[in-house]
């Protein structure tokens, strides 16, 4: 398939379109949405190819529909890979997009096509874009896994707005990179000056593109993401003596790890549900663990 920019754009009109959508109407939304039309036959011969990687769409007479969850993630992920490594989008993406980590962070999704096709259309036409975002740092993951939370708690959300630079794949997270516009006042375009900030993709909701917007920083996501485990940003670089206990054969190891942030390290080691230990933890993580109400029986040895 030679296109696979319009590839993944029918993709998304045939997941986006519960009734399904017939042959002769996704020709007719590839110009109206202002990409270089093919014609009819080409079309056609798209959806046969869909077929012949896997991708299942759903027929009802003549008209087509996709569900890109369930069986169909793992051809659509795989399409979508194929589109990070096309020499006309790798400038867009940063890191080792995993076919296999997609199919758990995905899964609870059923818009995955119309989330990478959006965002890879807001950072190749510079269009800033807004969403919903949930919280997915490990705070709030610690909070939502501890038995003492409340009943039905809720995980937080904000409004974002967003200039996207970059999508980054890396350990388990799917991310979109770019510079974040914080609201001044209640006048409508009264922003602060852009930030350098990341998202998981898992939360982001209510993606909408807006108008175009030239891009203020200089961001370089091989300097950001350079000593990183999980993919995150920011904080103090620093390297630290981890303890590892895992079940298979019972013994402790303990190697050294170089890392982006508090935060990063956190994560990783509160993840492990106490498999994993930082031995004489530098201050900086002991501060911020406390900040956080992390216990530092989960975290951390002293000797």
């Amino acid at each position: 398939m030679k296109d696979l920019s319009l590839a993944l754009y029918l993709l998304r009109e045939l997941e986006a379109t519960p009734t399904g959508l017939s042959s002769d109407e996704l020709h007719a939304k590839i110009g109206a949405a202002g990409l270089p039309v093919p014609d009819k036959r080409t079309v056609q011969r798209m959806l046969a190819d869909f077929s012949r990687r896997g991708i299942r769409l759903l027929r009802k007479g003549r008209r087509l529909r996709l569900e890109s969850s369930g069986a169909n993630l793992t051809p659509t992920l795989t399409l979508v890979r194929a589109l990070v490594l096309d020499k006309n989008f790798t400038p867009y993406f940063y890191g080792d997009f995993s076919v296999r980590r997609g199919l758990d962070y995905f899964a609870h999704r059923t818009d995955a096509v119309a989330l990478f096709y959006d965002l890879t259309r807001a950072i190749r036409d510079e269009r800033v874009v807004t969403f919903r975002h949930t919280a997915q740092n490990h705070e709030s993951l610690w909070r939502i896994n501890s038995p003492t939370r409340q009943h039905g708690a809720r995980r937080q959300t904000k409004a974002v707005r967003l200039l996207p630079r970059f999508l980054v794949a890396g350990g388990n997270s799917f991310l979109v990179l770019g510079e974040a516009f914080a609201k001044k006042s209640f006048y409508r375009n009264d922003f602060s000056k852009p930030v350098c900030r990341h998202y998981e993709l898992r939360g982001v909701e209510n993606l909408t593109i807006h108008e175009r917007e030239k891009a203020q920083l200089t961001i370089d996501p091989a300097q950001l993401y350079r000593n990183s485990l999980s993919i995150w940003v920011g904080g103090e670089e620093y390297e630290v003596h981890i303890e590892e206990l895992w079940l298979g054969d019972q013994r402790v190891r303990r190697r050294k790890l170089k890392v982006n942030g508090e935060d990063e390290i956190l994560s990783l080691v509160a993840s492990s549900l106490g498999r994993m230990r930082v031995i004489n933890p530098p201050e900086g993580l002991v501060m911020r663990a406390d900040e956080i109400g992390l216990p530092h029986e989960l975290l951390f040895r002293f000797e």
